[in-house]
């Protein structure tokens, strides 16, 4: 992979980490942006199950779950 495709990627990530890791008014912004896209949703439900996952396994190690 070329090192621009690999800034890109890493840029995308870390927007991404930045939006679904706020935890403010997340699924109303994903109901916003998918409305009847099905193909979005299944985009939003992954990429918010993902750091969902992330955000619940960080809260059971440091004991909060």
């Amino acid at each position: 992979m070329t090192n621009k495709k690999v800034k890109q990627l890493q840029k995308a990530y870390e927007l991404c980490e930045e939006f679904f890791c706020t935890g403010y008014d997340i699924m109303q912004a994903g109901n916003d942006f998918a409305q009847d896209d099905h193909e979005k949703q299944e985009f939003f439900r992954v990429l918010f199950g993902y750091f969902a996952k992330r955000k619940q396994k960080e809260l059971v190690e440091n004991n909060v779950y």
